[in-house]
């Protein structure tokens, strides 16, 4: 179970959930879902659809570059664009996984909700076991779907990155050549 951090950018207050202790109902039981585009981990953003009291309504989450977007408006008025990423950057670097939330009745004109932060802390033992393996001269390299920002904090956290290393986004791995990837 994930604990869920979710920061409310035009309140600026924080609020820690977790949702089975929360006693939050699943109303996907109590709606007809209509379409589902799944998650696609090049597209990296997944989207429902349901009939909620006769109005078909998307709902999509996703990373927050992904899901901009496709945003039109925001639900609170004073939230911007670069609101948005000015905050999704701060949780980034805190170690949290960052995804964005919208909905609305066309899928490429929807209102942004706002951000959720998940706390997914490495598994205990982890920064001992990478100590280990760098004391017997092994080079460690970690490999991530995350964020470049969360990537790199997480990192930081468990002594894999330190000042001198480099982090590299998927995408510019794909345009390294062999020779770069092997030193």
């Amino acid at each position: 179970i994930f604990n869920i951090f979710i920061r409310s950018i035009y309140l600026n207050t924080n609020t820690n959930i977790n949702i089975k202790k929360a006693g939050m109902k699943d109303e996907r039981k109590t709606n007809e879902k209509i379409e589902e585009i799944p998650f696609d981990s090049d597209a990296k953003w997944m989207g429902v659809r349901y009939s909620i009291h006769g109005r078909k309504t998307w709902y999509v989450k996703g990373a927050v570059e992904t899901i901009l977007p496709r945003c039109q408006t925001f639900y609170h008025s004073l939230t911007t664009s670069s609101s948005v990423m000015e905050e999704y950057n701060k949780m980034a670097s805190s170690s949290l996984r960052v995804i964005g939330l919208a909905y609305g009745d066309d899928i490429n004109h929807l209102i942004f909700l706002g951000l959720i932060g998940m706390v997914d802390p490495p598994r205990r033992g982890v920064e001992e076991a990478i100590r280990v393996a760098k004391d017997s001269g092994i080079h460690v390299i970690m490999i991530t779907g995350d964020s470049h920002d969360t990537a790199v904090a997480i990192a930081r956290s468990i002594s894999i990155y330190e000042g001198d290393n480099i982090a590299l986004s998927g995408n510019e791995i794909d345009l390294m050549s062999d020779s770069e990837l092997s030193t």
